[in-house]
Formats: structure tokens, C-alpha cells, sequence
């Protein structure tokens, strides 16, 4: 029986993502406080993250892949500054981001179609540079401690909990919420718990 409320919980945990993925606006922040223009900005751009979303419950835990980077950027901490570009130093190509996964997602990307392959290397190395020096921030999308999402999952968890006649397991919203584990399809390293 706790089982089916996991896989319900779940459920809607995976169509939540994939609305927030498809539907959520963000603007980007620059690094004095301002917004990166064009903003705000959709977090579905080619589709791969979204339809790599996947959810399921196991030992009684509620476990949610994604590519590397919706881990990471959408749940986790983002992708910090790395501190030689900071002071100017030489580039280290140890420090930047795979350029090879950058260029394979701009080849899904409609704005980046048709750029010559020598384009698209320079693009996709001139992005990775750009994260090195800047970062980007996590929009932590699935913040529980943000009022206004743990309300949404407050309220479909009660919800599941009355209509599926559920009361008898004794479980409550947070004890569920400590149960979904945030992980990357790639390394399936734990992001956020």
C-alpha cells in the first residue's frame, strides 16, 4: 500500500518537473545583481532534458533521473566560477565545462542549425569559457523549503493521501518529501536529498 502512494507521489512529482522544465520562466542573473537579456528565458530548449526525466520508486525511496546538467542546474548547486579565470590567468582546459556535450546539445538546438561544424566548435568553446569565468547558478527548482512548493506538494500529497485512502500508513508530507532523491542519469551522483 505505501508502495502505491510512492508511485503516486511519484507520478506527479515527474509531471511536475516536466511542467516547470517546459513552462517556468527564469531570468538569468548577471554578476552585479542585473538580469542577462533576453530575459526572462524558457528552461526547455532542446527537449533532451525534458524527455530525459525519468522517476521511480525503489526500497522505498522516490528516485528522480535527469541529463547531468537539469541535476546540477536546475536542483543542485549550478556550476561555480572556476578561480583562474577570476584572476586572468592562462586558460586551463582542465576547468572548463565538456565542450563535446555543449556542441552535441547545440546540434538540438533550432537556433544553432545550420552553423558550419567550425562554427559550432567555436561557439560551443566560447560557451564553456563563458561558464568557467561566470558559472551559472542553480534555479533550484525543487526547493522544499521555498513556501510556494512545498504548498504544491503539500496539497497533491494530502490529496493522494485522502482519495487513495491512505491515512492508515501513517505517513505525513515531509516524511514523503524526505523520501525523493534527486539524480544524474550520467553518474547517477546524488544532487539534492
Amino acid at each position: 500500500m505505501e508502495e502505491q502512494l510512492l508511485q503516486e507521489v511519484a507520478n506527479f512529482t515527474k509531471d511536475w518537473i516536466k511542467d516547470q522544465i517546459k513552462n517556468r520562466p527564469f531570468d538569468r542573473p548577471n554578476k552585479v545583481g542585473g538580469v542577462i537579456n533576453p530575459s526572462p528565458r524558457r528552461i526547455q530548449g532542446s527537449g533532451r532534458l525534458y524527455d530525459s526525466v525519468d522517476v521511480v520508486v525503489e526500497d522505498g525511496d522516490i528516485l528522480v533521473y535527469m541529463e547531468f546538467y537539469g541535476s546540477d542546474i536546475l536542483f543542485g548547486e549550478g556550476r561555480r566560477a572556476q578561480p583562474q579565470y577570476r584572476s586572468g590567468e592562462k586558460i586551463d582546459i582542465v576547468g572548463i565545462p565538456p565542450v563535446d556535450k555543449i556542441r552535441g546539445w547545440m546540434r538540438t538546438v533550432p537556433s544553432f542549425q545550420g552553423l558550419s561544424e567550425k562554427k559550432m566548435r567555436g561557439i560551443s568553446y566560447a560557451i564553456a569559457i563563458n561558464i568557467a569565468k561566470r558559472g551559472i547558478g542553480a534555479l533550484n527548482l525543487f526547493n522544499l523549503y521555498d513556501e510556494e512548493v512545498f504548498e504544491v506538494f503539500e496539497e497533491e500529497i494530502n490529496k493522494l493521501i485522502e482519495e487513495g485512502d491512505f491515512q492508515g500508513l501513517g505517513l505525513d508530507v515531509e516524511e514523503i518529501l524526505d523520501r525523493i532523491v534527486l539524480l544524474s542519469n550520467d553518474t547517477l551522483d546524488l544532487t539534492l536529498e
